[in-house]
């Protein structure tokens, strides 16, 4: 795994929602498909990885690129932890406020077993 913090960080930079890492963790989120596919393609994440029982990131990442009005969250652990990873919690809906049927049925395929789990908007989260 490529363990260039400054390159990684500076691709999630925007995305970021607190300045500065909190015991080794940054959260981000609207992280879009492209970024993701950048992390993974720059060895900054497994495809196979996963957070508890969420989808793993390929999966997430698929998902990501067929509906391009969600958007991924999740955090980012520090390269001072043994753990340096990216870890994706979950998916939201951006701008919209109703799924079609296509996005309907694929959302609840992939995520209906988040910890939290809802379609208006369509959001969900693994803890």
């Amino acid at each position: 795994m490529n363990k260039n913090q400054t390159e990684r960080d500076a691709l999630l930079e925007p995305y970021f929602g607190q300045r500065e890492y909190s015991g080794g963790i940054r959260s981000f989120q609207g992280l879009p498909a492209g970024v993701l596919q950048t992390l993974l393609d720059r060895d900054f994440a497994e495809y196979e990885d996963v957070q508890n029982e969420a989808p793993s990131l390929g999966e997430i990442l698929g998902f990501l690129h067929k509906h391009p009005t969600f958007v991924a969250h999740g955090y980012a652990v520090s390269a001072d932890r043994g753990d340096y990873r990216i870890s994706i919690e979950g998916v939201n809906q951006i701008g919209l406020d109703e799924l079609s049927k296509d996005e309907l049925v694929s959302f609840t395929e992939m995520f209906r077993r988040a910890d939290e789990f809802s379609l208006s908007p369509a959001n969900a989260w693994f803890d």
